[in-house]
């Protein structure tokens, strides 16, 4: 996985890494394919054909991972930006992977 250039301006927790990768958004029960665009500790970045509400609590399908909590932050045109919803002890093991 290769780094993703973000703007000073921008200011993140943690650093994100590009992360093509299929994933699962599951909405309210409803599953939709996805795709990972990238992933911190934190949070990521998925295209998607359904975008969720700003503030909508979701659950996203990793393969290798399963599912994980989340958040969404922000939405974007056909992707959505998430934090995740996992405990302390979580990111830590989360993060050794990202």
């Amino acid at each position: 996985t290769g780094h993703v250039w973000m703007s000073p301006s921008e200011r993140r927790q943690f650093r994100r890494d590009a992360a093509p990768l299929n994933a699962t958004l599951k909405i309210n029960d409803e599953a939709y394919a996805a795709e990972l665009l990238d992933i911190s500790s934190g949070g990521a970045r998925m295209r998607c054909t359904v975008v969720p509400k700003a503030g909508a609590d979701i659950i996203i399908g990793l393969e290798g991972f399963g599912d994980l909590p989340a958040k969404v932050v922000r939405r974007l045109p056909s992707a959505v930006a998430v934090e995740f919803k996992l405990p302390p002890l979580h990111y830590a093991e989360f993060s050794a992977i990202c």
